[in-house]
């Protein structure tokens, strides 16, 4: 469907003169409700019209869009009593994945003399979330140690609507257009993401299994999941291992006799 070209570019204008927090407080206050229409990438040539729903005070707002192909599937399984039992396996999984982690930068400092931590824990950051939803290692399926690789590909492309160049010499309207107007082709992602959503498809059967006996279908069941994994946790524990642990390095050697 064609869309009239002004209405994006006015959307681009204000959202780039307000910054995005301002542009949708603004239209809180504008329409008096946390819920409203706006144009979104992408667009004019795909139907921009989104629907928002501001949470609260959290600063990103929820869209969905109109359609089923254009739905962003919510990514929780809260119903599944799986999920309930998991927090006994937590912590016994993260020492599994943080053991595998270790070995891997030890592995690399022998071989090449260094190592690059954010990489190496990407790799952990995805091992974990793997064992704790299929119990079992990537490593040991098909994905081996390539699924993060293949994640943050697809993550891109998930959030490339929303990038930005930061380019003060280029054109918001330019960057709008070359950015946020076609769809990028899910061709270029297509088999690294079934690789691992065959993985779980694999090793994750009795979940998926639970999740048939309280009505979903398993092909639903399992993109939710992919989900839930690839979009949900593992985008923020990419960015919290690193942290984290960069703050235990920086608290130095605790000498202190274990009670």
């Amino acid at each position: 469907m064609a869309y009239p070209f002004s209405a994006r570019l006015r959307t681009v204008s204000t959202t780039t003169t307000q910054g995005p927090d301002e542009f949708f407080r603004a239209r809180i206050k504008k329409y008096n409700s946390t819920v409203y229409r706006v144009n979104g990438p992408p667009g004019p040539f795909k139907d921009p019209r989104v629907i928002v729903v501001r949470r609260c005070q959290l600063p990103r707002p929820v869209r969905h869009f109109k359609g089923r192909k254009e739905k962003r599937v919510h990514g929780h399984l809260h119903a599944l009593n799986s999920f309930h039992r998991m927090h006994k396996e937590l912590i016994p999984t993260f020492r599994s994945a943080i053991a595998q982690l270790f070995a891997d930068l030890e592995a690399e400092l022998s071989d090449k003399g260094q190592a690059n931590f954010n990489t190496i824990s990407d790799k952990m950051s995805f091992d974990f979330l793997f064992r704790l939803f299929a119990g079992k290692s990537s490593y040991d399926t098909p994905v081996g140690a390539g699924g993060n690789a293949n994640l943050d590909k697809w993550l891109f492309f998930q959030l490339a609507p929303l990038v930005t160049l930061g380019l003060k010499f280029l054109p918001n309207c330019v960057e709008d257009l070359l950015l946020h107007t076609f769809p990028l082709p899910y061709f270029v992602v297509k088999s690294g993401y079934e690789k691992i959503h065959d993985a779980f498809d694999e090793a994750a059967r009795k979940l998926l299994n639970e999740a048939e006996k309280q009505g979903l279908s398993r092909d639903e069941a399992s993109h939710n999941l992919m989900f839930l994994t690839g979009f949900n946790s593992y985008g923020g524990t990419k960015v919290l291992f690193p942290a984290l642990l960069k703050y235990v390095g920086t608290g130095g050697e605790d000498h202190a006799p274990c009670c």
